[in-house]
């Protein structure tokens, strides 16, 4: 903290919050931030589980780039987005139309327009109630395998499979991957599967989140395993929950902002959110391949630790925009530092020192 400034990172990654931006009118009903994107002019769109529905209650906002303006989209009250439990939001385009897909944790998976108008809903409980094997099911994340149908949806806090859907009407295709197990025994089993996203310039390759397992996956759209990262190091940075890529030049070198909720369920007080050399990462990712290497970061946010006392305790998404500046959410979770909440932060990256 600088004259009373909150500054957090190093290097190059310095961020400064600030606390002005990211208002809108629904905040006060907002229980836990969850889902982070942004579209192709920059502006950013956020999802989170509301605290009640009433009839006025929306549950999808979109900012200006800058964070200064704010909109509610979708549908209001009990026939929009806002009932189960918002969770993952993924922004993709099909012949230059952008589509969001939003995960909710209550067994639904929806597209919608940019402006929250819902495309198709599906709904697995009543085909899949029964099935022993993959309920209960509660979607985490979506991501589209380009220049295909499929969307690939990962049931993080059910049975910890990813399921193959069809991302033009929401049909189960009828095949899926991974399941809960031990990574170290079979590498594409999985532990709370939590963001999926896809890898840059690779459009059969796919960065997940194994949150439990503490490590970044990737694989295929078959499941087919291609290597892991694990994020133990530094201390709160063992629960990785999604992944967001930022080209640093011209020649597809990326970073990568990795938000997580702490050291473990039992002590969530250093939540932060770090920022890796993705390119350099990699190369130790195919030398290791069974997963020993540890991801050594290029600038920590230490979220919890400088906003905590606000209620900011455990990232949850993080996005970078174009210019380089960060927006984090929060889950409300245990509370270490007074009470924590869902929370909605603007990070501005701070010209190198």
């Amino acid at each position: 903290m600088s004259d009373g400034q909150v500054i957090s990172g190093s290097g190059n990654w310095t961020y400064q919050y600030e606390p002005t931006l990211l208002q809108f009118n629904q905040s006060d009903n907002m229980a836990n931030g969850h889902g982070l994107c942004k579209d192709t002019a920059g502006n950013i769109y956020f999802t989170f589980q509301a605290k009640s529905i009433k009839d006025a209650s929306q549950v999808l906002v979109r900012f200006s780039p800058d964070g200064t303006k704010s909109v509610m989209l979708g549908k209001a009250g009990s026939t929009g987005l806002a009932p189960g439990t918002p969770h993952g939001l993924r922004i993709f385009y099909e012949n230059g139309v952008g589509y969001l897909y939003h995960a909710n944790n209550n067994h639904v998976v929806l597209k919608t327009t940019l402006d929250g108008e819902i495309v198709w809903k599906s709904d697995m409980a009543q085909e899949w109630k029964h099935n022993a094997t993959f309920w209960p099911y509660k979607p985490t994340d979506a991501a589209v395998v380009p220049n295909s149908d499929v969307l690939l949806v990962e049931d993080g806090y059910g049975r910890s499979f990813v399921h193959k859907f069809n991302k033009t009407n929401g049909k189960y295709l009828g095949e899926s991957f991974g399941g809960q197990g031990d990574s170290h025994t079979d590498p594409i089993k999985l532990h709370t599967p939590h963001g999926i996203n896809n890898v840059p310039k690779n459009p059969n390759l796919f960065i997940l989140c194994d949150r439990s397992n503490h490590r970044l996956l990737h694989l295929d759209a078959d499941g087919k395993y291609k290597g892991e990262i694990q994020t133990t190091f530094p201390i709160g940075m063992s629960l990785p929950c999604n992944v967001d890529f930022m080209a640093t030049d011209a020649n597809e070198n990326y970073v990568i902002a990795v938000p997580s909720l702490g050291t473990s369920p039992h002590g969530l007080g250093n939540g932060s959110v770090a920022i890796y050399n993705y390119t350099n990462l990699i190369p130790a990712m195919d030398e290791n391949i069974d997963g020993s290497a540890v991801a050594q970061p290029l600038s920590v946010i230490e979220v919890a630790k400088h906003l905590g006392t606000l209620g900011h305790q455990h990232p949850h998404d993080a996005i970078f925009l174009p210019n380089g500046d960060l927006v984090i959410c929060c889950w409300s979770g245990p509370a270490d530092y007074g009470p924590a909440k869902g929370t909605i932060s603007y990070w501005r990256r701070l010209p190198p020192q």
